[in-house]
């Protein structure tokens, strides 16, 4: 009797199918992960800088002496306050320059309020007051764009957006 051991050649063909599928099954799922990932971290970044410039915003607006600029039913892309910083009047002044707000104190430099990985698509200040005596108010709305965070934003497509809009008074 002639008897072989060994696979036929048909027996390998279908493990061969089984393991390519079984890695192809894996590899996108990988995939899918890892992109998840980074659009969890654009969120991320999308909602850390909102934090920050939420709070500096609050800081000097809560704290203002007088709000210039826009005027009183007015509404820009810049904001001007006087602020009592260590006992002076400073002008503060938050502007969009080139998709990130930046902020200058006085006539110093100005500094940015947002990172690289995310860009202010649109921003806006509007100034209310409801009569002569009452505190002036400023609603601020801002929408940011988020690319992937592992890369500068000029070089990678968004893959989130947010926009936010809240009311700051003068204490």
């Amino acid at each position: 009797m002639n008897k072989r051991s060994g696979f036929t050649i048909i027996e390998i063909l279908i493990y061969s199918a089984i393991v390519a599928t079984f890695i192809v099954s894996v590899m996108l799922a990988l995939w899918t992960m890892l992109d998840a990932s980074t659009g969890i971290m654009a969120r991320s970044e999308i909602i850390d800088n909102n934090r920050f410039v939420y709070q500096k915003l609050a800081w000097a607006i809560k704290g203002a002496s007088d709000i210039s600029t826009p005027a009183v039913g007015g509404n820009g892309q810049i904001l001007t306050l006087t602020r009592n910083i260590s006992g002076v009047p400073t002008t503060l002044t938050f502007s969009l320059q080139n998709s990130v707000l930046k902020m200058r104190r006085g006539l110093g430099p100005t500094v940015p309020l947002t990172n690289n990985w995310v860009k202010v698509a649109s921003l806006g200040f509007e100034t209310y007051s409801f009569d002569v005596e009452s505190k002036k108010t400023v609603r601020v709305k801002m929408t940011l764009v988020s690319g992937d965070p592992r890369y500068p934003l000029a070089t990678t497509p968004s893959t989130a957006s947010s926009s936010f809009s809240y009311f700051l008074t003068i204490r």
